[in-house]
C-alpha cells in the first residue's frame, strides 16, 4: 500500500477566531489577540469573532 502523500493546508481557507490564527502564526491566543489589537495581524471582525486566513496572516508577519 503506498502512502499518500501530506497536502498542504488551504491558505485561503478561512480561521474563525484567535485560537486557530494562533496554531497557524505559532504564537499563543494571547500574543495573537495583542497582535490583532494592535493591528499587526490583518484580519476582520464579524460579530463576535474575527476571522482571517492564514496567507493574509502570514504576509502580515512578513513569512509569505
Amino acid at each position: 500500500m503506498q502512502d499518500q502523500p501530506q497536502l498542504d493546508p488551504d491558505l485561503d481557507a478561512p480561521l474563525w477566531g484567535a485560537d486557530e490564527m494562533a496554531k497557524v502564526i505559532k504564537r499563543n491566543k494571547r500574543q495573537t489577540y495583542h497582535l490583532i489589537k494592535t493591528k499587526q495581524l490583518d484580519v476582520t471582525k464579524k460579530g463576535a469573532l474575527h476571522v482571517s486566513t492564514a496567507r493574509r496572516l502570514l504576509k502580515s508577519l512578513g513569512v509569505l
